[in-house]
């Protein structure tokens, strides 16, 4: 998978989807309900590196890191491992840099729910 967030021509990121839609569209509700929860997984995190709560931060990166997986977000999964190291190693930099990522992913996979909900 790449780093980066792709952006559209029209400046506005692409929509990410989940791979395990394709396969079993019956969970939808599931999906749709992570992509839902996924800014408040995200703010969550953002809270604890601010408080200085690494273990915490960890704790969040490796369960939003398995919940990734298995809604078909590898991007998520990925971005959250990076998160989970960072803050094993108090690497504020990368902690900041990989949220700031997760917070775009959020939006885009919104996003892409949103396309797939209109098809």
């Amino acid at each position: 998978m790449d780093d980066q967030p792709h952006a559209a021509e029209d400046g506005q990121e692409d929509p990410i989807f989940s791979s395990i839609l394709a396969e079993c569209p019956e969970l939808w509700e599931v999906v749709e309900q992570f992509a839902e929860t996924l800014p408040h997984h995200v703010s969550e995190m953002q809270s604890a590196y601010e408080e200085g709560a690494y273990d915490r931060l960890q704790s969040l990166a490796v369960k939003l890191k398995t919940a990734g997986i298995g809604h078909g977000y590898a991007d998520v999964s990925e971005r959250a491992d990076a998160i989970e190291k960072a803050a094993h190693d108090h690497l504020v930099d990368d902690i900041e840099q990989r949220l700031s990522e997760l917070g775009q992913l959020a939006d885009q996979i919104q996003a892409g729910l949103k396309t797939e909900e209109d098809i």
